[in-house]
């Protein structure tokens, strides 16, 4: 594992709605419509996408743990984007606390759609691991509009209209590998913001935020203590520098479980940063049952297309190979 981890955890925000439950794709009024599709490229086990912001290209992750899509300051100068003075931002990452004024944009384009995004949020990214650098992130305020088709290893994602539906699979051929549904939670009435899975780490069931925009899988100081790994235990296990949204890195500790499951895929032995979130993320109720508290990121997702529908309530990860073994 490198010693620096890029975990681009964003803002997060309460979620929810109920799905129109569909029996089947193609049933109803659950019919997908192509709108457009865009090259991605993988970096780092990040997925980039190009995006045109008045005129100007801006290469930014697909991240579906950030609530705002973002810019870096850097960035805002670059493409010659002017502040918001009615609109600002605070926002709590894995290095802090951060606060600017948005920046007004005339023009978004994303797979060639002229997308009605006003302004973004304008924030710090450590995100120095990055080869070749990025602008920011695309966060769920625009990946809720759409049902994506992330296929990352053929380098595309694919945007369907975003419709609440409900699908047994996603339309993907019926040569490629079986699929494995992952049903979401949710809170509240608004269109949910975030991606929450059910896992299992030691035989203790959580639930964790799934994160485009995290190089690596971790879990929380509150469930480590679920599972009964102390904090004295913790303060004996090496130790890894973070960086993320915000403007500092942090230490994690990491400590080798036995074992992780989500859905059908399980890591023997795995070795997770532990994160002493801010209390404002943490103690998100992004569920009714109980704040996330755990994320899955690239490590898992590296490799496998993945289908998510924020509006349908619903993922689809291409089904792992065997059991993974951590040595």
């Amino acid at each position: 594992m490198s010693p620096r981890l890029g975990a681009l955890l964003g803002l997060l925000a309460l979620a929810g709605c109920q799905p129109a439950v569909n029996a089947m794709y193609g049933v109803g009024d659950c019919k997908l419509e192509k709108l457009g599709e865009a090259p991605v490229e993988t970096r780092s086990k990040l997925v980039m996408v190009s995006v045109r912001i008045d005129g100007h290209p801006a290469d930014l992750v697909v991240d579906t743990g950030a609530e705002r899509t973002l810019l870096s300051p850097a960035a805002v100068t670059r493409l010659h984007l002017y502040p918001d003075m009615v609109h600002g931002t605070r926002s709590w990452g894995v290095g802090g606390p951060t606060a600017h004024f948005d920046a007004a944009v005339d023009d978004f384009e994303l797979a060639g759609m002229q997308l009605p995004l006003r302004s973004v949020a304008v924030g710090d990214l450590d995100v120095t691991p990055l080869q070749g650098g990025v602008d920011g992130v695309l966060g769920t305020d625009v990946l809720r509009w759409f049902t994506v088709d992330l296929d990352a290893p053929d380098g595309r994602m694919t945007l369907y209209r975003g419709e609440p539906c409900w699908l047994k699979a996603p339309p993907w051929p019926e040569a490629s590998t079986p699929l494995e549904g992952v049903r979401v939670g949710r809170s509240g009435r608004e269109l949910p913001r975030m991606l929450l899975l059910p896992i299992e780490i030691d035989g203790v069931k959580a639930m964790a935020l799934l994160d485009t925009g995290s190089q690596a899988s971790a879990i929380t100081l509150a469930l480590a203590d679920r599972v009964g790994v102390s904090e004295k235990v913790l303060r004996s296990d090496p130790a890894i520098t973070i960086g993320g949204a915000g403007p500092d890195t942090v230490s994690a500790p990491l400590h080798r479980f036995h074992s992780l499951r989500v859905g059908a895929w399980i890591a023997t032995n795995p070795v997770l940063p532990v994160l002493d979130l801010p209390q404002q993320l943490d103690q998100q109720p992004l569920i009714e049952e109980r704040a996330w508290q755990g994320l899955i990121g690239q490590d898992f997702l590296h490799g496998h297309r993945l289908w998510f529908s924020l509006a349908g309530w619903q993922v689809f990860i291409s089904r792992p190979g065997p059991p993974v073994t951590q040595p």
